[in-house]
């Protein structure tokens, strides 16, 4: 037998198994820069950053996620309902490619949604300006005019995520994903330059700046007819999405503010409550936690496309397998990650001390990712429910921001420490928060059987 076919074969087959296609590839190998660049991009702090500039870094990076209280899970919704309209078309690739439909609805509700954000961006700017003038007013003036020009690029940023959720939601993660990681990876050596030249935290700035310029060149060269069409097109028909896109909002919008709490809570508080330099610490090792994270979801993300359109063709059993599988790939994935992250850190500790104290000790390390694991499988169950146009799941974000809104400043208000705020959010998550999403999830998937299909 020819060896490259059977080099061929073989690779075929490991493919199937870990369920490797275009969109997780190029999702993967977006995520998974993040283990090329993290390295580097540690050296560059830890060589061009004071300990205190570390920790402002990894403030700035968190603070600007509270553009979620401007956007409130909109993207996410309009990702779905592109979806659902985009199954029900006849010739989908007219619509992408050719930029030709008579089919008003869908491009109906994505005119109605980029409306909508030219209302959002102002508000989400005016919110982190406003946040920023609290962290930053006792500081140089020259940390608040950087955080300026960082929030009017966050701004610009939610509107090329919404255009970037439109495209996705057209089952087009794949060319989204590879637009990504080039804009990524620009930025990421642009971030790097700007911290040789001793910029500081304005490396920070610049490199997401260019970057999303970089973004927003390439998502429009994907496909130009179609943006044009979007541009141009007055539709005969009305449509109150407005009214049809509200209920689901209204329940986004409290379980995406209780997930920033959830999420972000963290390095801000540490920074105010403990120090900078623990700040620092927590802050490059949470965010080699979200790279984990973020390359064992593009097994279920990427597919989320495809829940919504299943939900839409009433197609349970196709809708089913396809969790069972890729959830099955991402959950594997992720403890693979996690252990080889944990190696990495004993290799620091004995071979490069000097950059092992830069990060979380292991101890505290692994107390905080067992708690990850479970908001990992939490996610996925939400992913699926979502698919179904509801928010189920919305009382158990409430329930899990207050738990930790008031586990975070109540134990380091009082200097318990890290170590014992660790231990008290895997008792939230395990015993409390998981039972219950279970529980949701279940008789959900129950109901659904006879509501959908």
């Amino acid at each position: 037998m020819d060896m490259s076919i059977t080099k061929v074969r073989i690779l075929d087959f490991i493919k199937g198994k870990i369920g490797l296609d275009g969109p997780i590839f190029w999702g993967v190998l977006n995520r998974g820069l993040g283990f090329i660049r993290g390295p580097i991009s540690i050296y560059f702090l830890v060589t061009y950053l004071t300990p205190g500039d570390q920790g402002l870094w990894y403030t700035f990076a968190s603070l600007s996620a509270l553009t979620i209280f401007a956007e409130l899970g909109f993207t996410s919704i309009i990702t779905q309902f592109v979806s659902h309209e985009f199954a029900k078309l006849p010739d989908k690739e007219k619509l992408v490619d050719s930029g030709r439909s008579d089919i008003s609805k869908i491009i109906g509700l994505i005119q109605f949604s980029i409306k909508f954000y030219l209302l959002i961006i102002p508000t989400a700017i005016v919110i982190l300006l406003l946040v920023g003038y609290f962290y930053f007013r006792t500081t140089l003036n020259a940390i608040y005019f950087a955080w300026f020009v960082f929030s009017i690029t966050g701004g610009f940023g939610l509107f090329i995520g919404l255009l970037q959720s439109i495209y996705q939601g057209l089952d087009k993660v794949k060319d989204i994903q590879k637009n990504i990681f080039i804009s990524t990876t620009i930025n990421t050596v642009l971030t790097w330059i700007f911290l040789m030249l001793h910029f500081k935290i304005w490396a920070l700035v610049l490199g997401n700046l260019f970057g999303l310029l970089l973004t927003t060149i390439l998502l429009f060269n994907l496909a130009p007819a179609f943006w044009k069409l979007i541009y141009k097109y007055k539709s005969s028909e009305k449509f109150n999405f407005f009214s049809e896109t509200l209920p689901l909002q209204l329940r986004y919008a409290v379980t995406w503010i209780s997930n920033y709490f959830v999420i972000y809570l963290y390095i801000p508080a540490t920074y105010k409550l403990v120090g900078d330099i623990q700040a620092g610490q927590f802050g490059i090792t949470y965010s080699i936690f979200t790279t984990i994270s973020s390359v064992a979801n593009n097994w279920v993300f990427t597919k989320v496309p495809k829940f919504n359109m299943y939900v839409a063709l009433k197609d349970v059993d196709s809708l089913n397998i396809l969790l069972k599988r890729s959830s099955l790939q991402g959950f594997s994935v992720l403890i693979l990650l996690y252990m080889g992250f944990i190696l990495a850190l004993l290799f620091l500790k004995f071979f490069f001390p000097d950059i092992a104290v830069r990060f979380m000790d292991i101890k505290l390390t692994i107390l905080f990712m067992i708690p990850q694991i479970a908001q990992y499988i939490i996610g996925i169950l939400a992913t699926y429910l979502r698919a179904h146009k509801e928010e189920p799941f919305m009382w158990v974000s409430v329930l899990m921001a207050f738990l930790l809104i008031g586990s975070v400043f109540g134990i380091l208000s009082l200097k318990l420490g890290l170590e014992i705020l660790f231990y008290v959010l895997i008792i939230i998550y395990w015993i409390i928060i998981l039972p219950i999403a279970l529980k949701i999830f279940f008789d959900k998937r129950k109901l659904y059987l006879t509501k959908y299909y």
